[in-house]
């Protein structure tokens, strides 16, 4: 069997890699790669052995927060199989996503298997939301979630920034650090959403949340996409959002 040496400086490698190994990828990167990036002081080497000592591979995906999923198979009741991802290494582990199917990771770092669903936005239409929020609200981090016919905008529990600077300043470490480690750790709500309503005419409604009563949203206008993220991603962020009616 092949192997490997992967150099980590250069003091530091890890040796006996099988390429197949090194090389295995999910979701478009590869998984040792992306875990020796999020885990400089991870056993590596405990990562390979799992791998190859199944002498087989398992479909695995690993979240923002640097957890771990393995993909199960299971039976439903009536016998037919069901699939569901778990940080538990033990069971029926399947080889391959099954087809019409992909791993999908929400906002709040929850990992699922899910259907494909139908593609309702352009890259255009989800770029213009996701622009407008970055150039022109206030929010330091977001998370943007499409869901059905609508284009959902969250923002964390938490001011980033501040309470980075408020952990900074009493642990006297360094406030970048900090933030990058909460950053992992932030729970996002949904606030603002941009609703498709006419397919044809590529119509939509915007909508923020509403923390009031019953409702869940509330419409705020509707109209073309681009005008209403210039309309409406300003007040994301400012005290401004809680006065759209």
């Amino acid at each position: 069997m092949e192997t490997e040496r992967v150099t980590i400086n250069e003091t530091q490698y890890f040796e006996d890699v099988p390429p197949k190994v090194w090389e295995y990828q999910i979701g478009g990167y590869q998984v040792c790669h992306k875990w020796l990036e999020d885990r400089e002081r991870f056993h590596f080497s405990k990562i390979t052995r799992k791998l190859w000592g199944r002498r087989r591979m398992t479909v695995t995906y690993i979240n923002r927060k640097g957890n771990t999923y393995y993909l199960h198979q299971g039976t439903t009741k009536r016998g037919k199989p069901k699939y569901f991802f778990s940080m538990k290494e033990e069971g029926v582990l399947p080889e391959s996503i099954p087809a019409g199917y992909e791993i999908y990771e929400n906002p709040n770092a929850r990992v699922f298997l899910r259907r494909i669903p139908p593609q309702v936005f352009t890259e255009e239409e989800i770029s213009i939301v996701r622009n407008g929020v970055k150039a022109l609200s206030a929010l330091q981090d977001f998370k943007i979630e499409i869901k059905g016919k609508a284009i959902v905008v969250f923002e964390p529990d938490q001011g980033l920034d501040s309470l980075s600077k408020t952990i900074s300043a009493i642990s006297g470490r360094d406030s970048a650090e900090i933030k990058e480690i909460l950053s992992s750790t932030l729970t996002y709500l949904p606030t603002m959403r941009f609703v498709l309503v006419d397919e044809k005419r590529r119509w939509f409604h915007v909508e923020r949340m509403c923390y009031l009563g019953d409702a869940d949203w509330l419409l705020l206008d509707g109209g073309d996409l681009k005008r209403l993220a210039e309309d409406y991603c300003p007040h994301l962020g400012r005290e401004s959002f809680y006065e759209l009616i």
